[in-house]
């Protein structure tokens, strides 16, 4: 019996209290056994055709900036991901990311730990407050975690979150895609192996060893290791310039969304 044959039934015998009246209910049955439509199996095919028409991330493009992340498990290296940041997309979100990536970074994701892990759906790490200072990232629906190796930051800035498969609940639970994994997802399969508590926690630690700036293939370090040894002059005026430009980006973000609600608090006193 279909659901919608059910509730017609259940309707009848005062069982069921459906969105639709007695006399609906007779007319799509009527419509559905002379012509096979019915408005509950429209709205599952519209549903099916939204889901499908959701797009696909932005093509690849070696001109964007690459930042990388170094994993392990259980103290052993798992390798490196490196991750293209759509920054002509979502500028604030990309280079909120790429700051957390720069050696010495004071809110840097070098040295954190993975603190929840959803195999086969997303791993979220470098929790850190003060990553949210001034941070109020506008979500943008044209980028979705439509695949493993989307990476997310919330919209806050405090965390960051990769997929492990296609996690479209992301998208509308605080987080904003702002790049992707183009190397290094064998990385990512690993933690699906990883076993996790009642809580998600991983029950071996998963923590971020090193990050910094590269190139699209990965090979090249601009400005050293996360640990900011050997930094010089220019490489500590790079960082602060990198810090600038993101807190401006959230600033300017913050004062958009503040018109916007302002400009719509008058429409409606109108």
């Amino acid at each position: 019996m279909t659901r919608f044959v059910g509730e017609a039934v259940s309707h009848r015998q005062g069982k069921f209290k459906s969105a639709y009246t007695t006399k609906e209910l007779r007319k799509n049955m009527e419509k559905f056994l002379e012509t096979g439509s019915h408005p509950d199996l429209e709205r599952a095919r519209m549903a099916r055709q939204q889901e499908h028409a959701i797009p696909p991330l932005p093509e690849f493009d070696p001109h964007r900036p690459f930042v990388f992340v170094e994993l392990s498990i259980g103290n052993k290296p798992q390798g490196r991901i490196v991750i293209e940041l759509f920054d002509d997309v979502v500028p604030a979100g990309a280079n909120h990311l790429r700051t957390r990536c720069l050696p010495g970074s004071r809110i840097s994701l070098a040295g954190t730990n993975v603190q929840k892990l959803v195999p086969h759906y997303a791993v979220f790490l470098g929790k850190n407050p003060a990553a949210s200072e001034g941070m109020a990232l506008r979500q943008n629906s044209s980028l979705r975690s439509v695949q493993a190796g989307t990476v997310s930051v919330s919209v806050s800035g405090d965390e960051v979150a990769i997929a492990l498969a296609r996690s479209l609940a992301l998208d509308t639970s605080g987080y904003q895609v702002v790049g992707r994994v183009c190397l290094g997802l064998e990385v990512l399969e690993a933690l699906n192996e990883v076993s996790v508590g009642p809580d998600s926690t991983p029950l071996l630690r998963v923590a971020v060893t090193k990050t910094g700036q590269t190139n699209s293939s990965g090979s090249h370090e601009s400005l050293g290791d996360a640990s900011g040894a050997g930094s010089s002059q220019q490489d500590v005026e790079a960082r602060l310039k990198e810090e600038a430009a993101s807190a401006r980006s959230a600033v300017r973000q913050a004062l958009q969304q503040g018109l916007s609600a302002t400009g719509g608090a008058k429409r409606k006193a109108a």
